[in-house]
């Protein structure tokens, strides 16, 4: 099942990355928006403020990078703040924030990066493909392999030879992808693969730690095999941001 669901949503994926503008909008703001919703449940959020505006992330984010406009943007990170004080159970109210700033974060960076011309498709494809081959390699090398666990007091079932897998297998498919597009030296894309590979891993984690903390299993069971929505981007929404803090440092803006 998880293979079948991933050989059906992936396609989608890169279809919309490809047309990029506001049809892959329309998919990130979806995804986010559906995100918030699990975040809000998965952190036993009360308040119709900040579930609302966790769930109304995704959209708002969007629109307001499409048109260019940021004040939208401005009014939802304000609202956010002051959905903290929200909610009846004081000691999560700090979760709304967390949430707009795990999910608003990755979306604006995911949309700034399609959106550069420097950047733009392939560069957000080198993104997914890190993130994805990292997620198999250590899906299949900890499945094969097992062995001593990563961090057990927060996810028991990730393993050393996971970690290691998904690592070997995301530097391998940078190397062989810089080799296909004639980059040379194919340095830059190994050391790219290689933090963004760690980065996707401590996004794992993350989730992880935080489904532990509130004792779920998964964000959710919207997609067969995978859980939920968060299960399924856990690693793309620290690897997102990490990717555009890089290109911002070696050019200075995105886009």
């Amino acid at each position: 099942m998880r293979l079948v669901t991933a050989a059906v949503l992936a396609p989608i994926v890169l279809i919309c990355a490809w047309a990029g503008g506001i049809w892959f909008a329309l998919l990130v703001a979806v995804v986010i928006g559906l995100g918030g919703h699990e975040w809000s449940r998965l952190c036993d959020i009360d308040g119709p403020m900040p579930i609302a505006l966790l769930i109304v992330i995704g959209p708002v984010l969007a629109i307001a990078l499409v048109t260019g406009g940021t004040a939208a943007g401005l009014v939802v990170v304000a609202l956010a703040a002051v959905s903290a004080f929200g909610g009846r159970n004081a000691a999560n109210r700090i979760w709304p924030v967390v949430g707009i700033v795990y999910l608003g974060l990755p979306l604006i960076a995911i949309l700034s990066l399609r959106a550069s011309p420097q950047i733009g498709f392939e560069g957000l494809f080198f993104l997914f493909g890190v993130v994805w081959l990292t997620d198999i390699g250590a899906y299949a090398s900890g499945r094969v392999i097992g062995g001593p666990r990563l961090a057990p007091s927060i996810s028991p079932g990730k393993t050393w030879a996971g970690a290691a897998g998904g690592l070997i297998l995301a530097v391998a498919g940078a190397y062989w992808g810089a080799g296909f597009m004639e980059i040379q030296p194919p340095i830059g894309a190994i050391a790219l693969a290689f933090i963004l590979s760690i980065a996707t891993q401590c996004g794992d984690l993350f989730e992880s730690w935080v489904k532990r903390r509130f004792d779920k299993k998964d964000s959710g069971s919207i997609i067969p095999g995978h859980g939920g929505i968060l299960d399924r981007i856990d690693g793309l929404l620290i690897a997102a941001p990490m990717m555009a803090a890089i290109v911002i440092a070696q050019r200075g803006t995105v886009p």
